[in-house]
């Protein structure tokens, strides 16, 4: 860590306990504390409802008793008002990651995906897709394959037949021990057909909260994975191993923002659709490893005015 001498930057995180969203956070957060002298406290949420009133009466006794912040982080809407609040009583600046509910003028910065296609603006970084805690992998191994499996969304259909259409022709590349693990999302057809799987080389690991560090573990390993096209973060986590990604394709309800996320995303030559591999395409590794975690932490300084000096 860099001391840089000057006193540590203090931040401020405020979890919803969403996985997916503190993935986001700590990701960031653990990039920044690789290039700044920093403490971080996490603030847990939801906050007493009486707080809100107490906030605007610069009062906040949830988050007495921490050194004021330098930088708010939060990610995920039941964020926004906590962040401001906060901000209000003991100062900072406020950072949010993905598109916030609120207008995006009411924060300091805002790390944005690129397929939320917001306008640009002093205050906004465009992220090539979530931040997460992912590295590229030394340890990537292609006698181990993962396969992660979503479900049900607003901007996708479930077709669990398509999906098994898809994951059987996978499996059949028998020299990979391969691990399937499905989301909180998955429906209960779908994981009675995943456990049908679970034989031989075949692992099935049905999503808990308490898996989600072993899930970690198992993509720093497994130089294939499969991934399930509904499933936003898990893409790219994948992408930000260093593995090979293959798409599994999900009927979309529409053309929305998230409908060509994965074309585009092959079109890059980051990932592999189903449909071109099964049709003879090779599953390479992205020609680029996503470390958008990293970049973001090195433009930050910038952005919000710290004293860049020092840094690597």
């Amino acid at each position: 860590m860099n001391a840089g001498g000057e006193r540590k930057k203090v931040f401020w995180r405020f979890s919803d306990g969403r996985a997916g969203h503190d993935a986001q956070s700590l990701g960031l957060v653990s990039a920044l504390s690789d290039l700044i002298n920093c403490d971080c406290h996490d603030i847990h949420l939801p906050i007493p409802l009486s707080s809100y009133g107490r906030g605007l009466l610069n009062l906040y006794p949830v988050i007495s008793g921490l050194p004021d912040p330098d930088l708010l982080i939060g990610a995920g809407h039941a964020s926004h008002i906590p962040l401001l609040l906060a901000q209000r009583v003991h100062g900072g600046q406020t950072l949010v990651l993905m598109k916030p509910s609120l207008p995006t003028q009411f924060f300091n910065l805002c790390l944005i995906p690129e397929h939320d296609k917001v306008r640009a603006a002093d205050n906004i970084l465009i992220t090539e897709g979530p931040l997460n805690l992912l590295h590229p992998s030394p340890r990537l191994s292609f006698d181990h394959g993962l396969i992660l499996v979503g479900g049900k969304s607003k901007h996708f259909n479930w077709d669990r037949q398509n999906l098994q259409q898809q994951i059987l022709p996978v499996l059949e590349q028998n020299a990979i021990n391969w691990t399937i693990t499905d989301s909180p999302r998955t429906p209960e057809t779908t994981r009675t057909f995943l456990r049908s799987l679970h034989k031989g080389k075949v692992k099935y690991l049905p999503y808990n909260d308490k898996n989600s560090v072993g899930l970690i573990a198992l993509m720093e390993k497994a130089a294939i994975v499969w991934v399930s096209e509904d499933s936003m973060s898990m893409i790219y986590e994948a992408l930000s191993s260093g593995a090979a990604v293959g798409i599994l394709r999900v009927p979309k309800k529409n053309n929305g923002r998230l409908a060509e996320v994965a074309p585009t995303l092959a079109d890059k030559q980051l990932l592999t659709l189903f449909d071109a591999w099964h049709s003879g395409q090779a599953l390479k590794p992205p020609v680029t490893v996503l470390a958008e975690a990293e970049r973001c932490a090195r433009l930050l300084p910038g952005q919000l005015g710290w004293d860049p000096a020092g840094l690597p």
